[in-house]
């Protein structure tokens, strides 16, 4: 009886498992346009521009990817004039994806925008009463003036997941990104 030695799987070794982790990582000329939301089952954009190289695709292809996450391929395959279309059932990762390969604000009107927001957000605690590196040590009960959610929405929460100070930070700023709200910008803030 003959064994068929094609189908034979033996574990990698410790070099092919550095290999792996080394070819996993992300390069840091990537970070500024793929590192501001990281997916569990991403992959690493070098992977995707070697591909690229591989099937020797230009303008005048199309990408397919069905299955496109937070948008590594789309992104890639923008940065290079291609056509790419992507399928995503995950809302965030789809969200994500989209926001990624919007390029329509101007990158300097942005970060503008961005640090208005993000100042006027940092202030808040101060405005509203609260000393923010004291209430950091503050034994409980916590100011009474913190901003919090109704029952419902701490609900979707895990239980004690957030503090009572990061909540009211992060409320804070979802205040100030609603009240300089900008159509421009949505999708990007």
């Amino acid at each position: 009886m003959e064994q068929d030695h094609d189908c034979v799987c033996e574990p990698a070794g410790p070099l092919q498992a550095t290999a792996n982790a080394t070819a996993n990582r992300m390069l840091d000329e990537d970070r500024q346009c793929h590192d501001w939301y990281r997916f569990v089952l991403s992959f690493p954009p070098h992977l995707v521009r070697e591909y690229i190289d591989r099937f020797g695709l230009t303008s005048r292809d199309r990408v397919l990817d069905p299955f496109c996450g937070t948008g590594t391929t789309l992104v890639e395959c923008r940065k290079q004039r291609i056509a790419g279309v992507g399928l995503e059932a995950n809302p965030l990762a789809c969200f994500a994806a989209k926001t990624k390969v919007n390029w329509t604000p101007d990158p300097d009107a942005l970060l503008s925008h961005a640090r208005v927001v993000a100042a006027a957000a940092l202030e808040t605690p101060a405005q509203d009463g609260i000393e923010d590196a004291q209430a950091l040590f503050r034994p409980s009960p916590m100011p009474k003036n913190m901003r919090t959610l109704t029952r419902e929405q701490q609900s979707l929460l895990l239980k004690d997941s957030i503090s009572p100070l990061p909540l009211h930070k992060t409320l804070a700023l979802r205040d100030e990104i609603r009240s300089r709200f900008s159509a421009g910008y949505c999708d990007h803030e």
